[in-house]
């Protein structure tokens, strides 16, 4: 990495701070040179955590070949440092290669992009299903008599924290 840190603009992080913004337009990917950084979506208001990155990890790789908004944040979670990689510098280099390297990175972009889908699109899921069970919970919690609520939660609601915890923990052995 250190030859790329002479070639490429570096850009220092903070612990807590925002590298990537989900939504934003992205024009470059970058080189986890060192530090460690998290990989949030923002669901119904909440941030999920979706992935962990650190040193030689590559984060918003998918702005090098495809112009879409940024589909998720990345925030710092140990302070570090990035090595900067924007498209025009990667599309030059691109254009300078073998017919076959190129074809590969094309396949390769793909995959990563069709990979990222799927993962966001798990964690939707397990999001979704958490958020329904507890929206149903308060929702049959004040659609029942005043008087029958606080039964209702003293015999739900030590079922409703076991099933969270179960999907988290089954969320947690898929990753």
């Amino acid at each position: 990495m250190a030859g790329l840190q002479s070639k490429y603009k570096t850009r220092k992080f903070k612990q807590g701070e925002c590298v990537i913004q989900e939504g934003d337009v992205g024009d470059c990917a970058y080189l986890v040179q060192s530090g460690a950084l998290k990989i949030v979506r923002n669901f119904g208001g909440s941030d999920v955590e979706i992935a962990r990155v650190g040193a030689g990890d590559f984060i918003g790789e998918t702005a090098l070949v495809f112009d879409e908004r940024r589909s998720a944040s990345v925030i710092g979670t140990m302070p570090g440092m990035l090595i900067v990689i924007d498209r025009s510098s990667f599309k030059n280099k691109l254009e300078g290669s073998d017919p076959t390297i190129k074809a590969i990175v094309s396949m390769l972009s793909r995959r990563v992009q069709a990979g990222n889908k799927a993962l966001i699109e798990d964690q939707t899921d397990a999001f979704v299903l958490l958020s329904a069970v507890e929206s149903l919970f308060k929702k049959v919690r004040y659609d029942l008599p005043v008087d029958h609520r606080d039964v209702f939660i003293e015999k739900a609601q030590p079922h409703i924290d076991a099933f969270i915890e179960a999907i988290k923990a089954m969320k947690d052995v898929g990753e």
